[in-house]
């Protein structure tokens, strides 16, 4: 299985490598992102594992990395990451 991410998606990655639930207007900011083109990027990364969504206390739904993503799409993603 691929894992190969746009940049955008990777960025949205990094920006929650820190653990902390983030909604879509924090990952927006933080990955320098359009807040109207987040969602695209979090499909993305949801689809291939990585993240998960879930309801906070309102009604804004928080993402956080997923806690034991396939070792297979980790490996994919950080090699290709590292590539020139």
């Amino acid at each position: 299985m691929s894992c190969e991410l746009s940049q955008p998606a990777q960025r949205v990655l990094d920006a929650l490598a820190g653990g902390q639930p983030k909604s879509r207007t924090e990952l927006a900011a933080a990955a320098g992102i359009w807040k109207s083109n987040i969602g695209r990027y979090i499909v993305e990364l949801r689809d291939k594992g990585l993240i998960r969504g879930e309801r906070g206390d309102g009604q804004s739904v928080l993402f956080t990395p997923t806690k034991a993503p396939d070792i297979d799409i980790l490996f994919d993603v950080f090699v290709r990451r590292a590539k020139p």
